[in-house]
């Protein structure tokens, strides 16, 4: 793909999930940074290097990055990017950074104009994640906390769409 397009963002991006498929971490990064420099708009790629400078430990970049992919992002996608962003604290040791990242999120998805059902299914993919991060931790007094609202929601969220399978 390169040799026939090399001007063509994608395909450096599609060698560094390749890369980063077979846990070559370094050379993932370098191509898509090479994809960030033909288009450094595309705010996929940079939630893509994010991840790669997450695993790699380089969480300050790995911040940065994920950043100007939440940046870049149209408004629905930003809190499901931003969830990638708060487990860089996890990969760093610091899961209760990662918690409070993520209730930030929460709190924030009814502030953002989209509508009831995207905020909701954005509140319930965050309450999931930060959820799953205090059960591992043995956090149970926050456990019960976010479940009970991680419940909350989810009921809400069947209300509105009034269909009984989903709300099974």
């Amino acid at each position: 793909c390169i040799e026939i397009a090399p001007k063509e963002a994608k395909c450096f991006e599609n060698l560094g999930d390749v890369y980063r498929g077979m846990n070559k971490l370094e050379d993932a990064r370098k191509q898509y940074s090479q994809a960030l420099q033909l288009d450094p708009s595309n705010s996929v790629v940079n939630l893509k290097k994010g991840h790669v400078n997450s695993f790699l430990g380089n969480y300050q970049e790995a911040f940065a990055d994920y950043d100007k992919g939440i940046e870049g992002a149209k408004a629905s996608n930003r809190i499901n990017y931003a969830n990638y962003r708060a487990f860089t604290h996890i990969h760093a040791g610091d899961a209760n950074a990662a918690i409070q990242d993520l209730s930030k999120l929460v709190s924030s998805a009814g502030t953002l104009g989209l509508p009831a059902d995207e905020a909701g299914a954005a509140k319930i993919f965050t309450l999931t994640n930060e959820a799953t991060i205090a059960l591992d931790k043995n956090l149970f007094d926050q456990s019960k906390s976010i479940l009970k609202q991680l419940g909350t929601v989810q009921a809400e969220t069947a209300k509105q769409v009034q269909d009984p399978n989903f709300a099974r």
